[in-house]
């Protein structure tokens, strides 16, 4: 089980937003005091994956603002990851993207995190990591369709409210929306309210 435990911290090749590749990226380390998006997606260069991760990219100033860093990966070679980031949209790229992005060639993480698939490549995967390091939230689906970005920011906003507020989240709370008390008169004032 995930869940309420510390996740698990790995040391890895990955491609940085300047370009440059490194060998020796940490989780724990890049992730430090933050909350931690960890996005395991199939492969690079396939049909899904690119439209994830673009719109990732195009709500990464969201996910800073709310003090949540994005970590990708595939089972990808790091080079590969440089490849993709290299071309043009219209050349079948992405571009470069403003998070890392982790080679898990050796399937390690991947095994860690029990995300792949029975053909050796991740499944989609998603894994919510708070700032005391603890997982919070873990999914997972098959490849045929691509997550909710918009979803997963309110998701990891959502636990942050919750933690500073000592309240919940109900399923139509937003980004900005108080927390509700956990106790009965608060709870039924909330559904009273949101609920017909």
């Amino acid at each position: 089980m995930l869940i309420n435990n510390p996740a698990s911290d790995f040391l890895a090749s990955a491609l940085l937003p300047d370009q440059s590749i490194i060998n020796n990226f940490q989780l724990s380390q890049y992730c430090a005091n933050a909350f931690t998006l960890l996005f395991f997606y199939p492969l690079d260069f396939t049909f899904v994956c690119p439209t994830e991760i673009l719109a990732l990219r195009d709500k990464n100033t969201e996910f800073t603002k709310h003090n949540v860093k994005i970590v990708t990966v595939s089972v990808d070679s790091v080079y590969t990851h440089h490849k993709w980031s290299e071309l043009s949209l219209k050349d079948g790229g992405i571009g470069a993207m403003p998070f890392p992005m982790v080679s898990d060639i050796k399937k390690e993480i991947s095994l860690s995190y029990n995300t792949l698939s029975k053909d050796g490549i991740n499944l989609r995967a998603v894994v919510i990591i708070d700032d005391k390091f603890m997982v919070r939230y873990f999914s997972v689906h098959d490849l045929v369709i691509g997550r909710n970005i918009d979803e997963l920011l309110r998701i990891a906003v959502a636990f942050q409210a919750a933690d500073k507020n000592n309240g919940i989240c109900p399923s139509v709370w937003k980004i900005g929306d108080p927390v509700v008390q956990p106790e009965p008169i608060a709870i039924n004032n909330y559904i009273n309210s949101q609920y017909k």
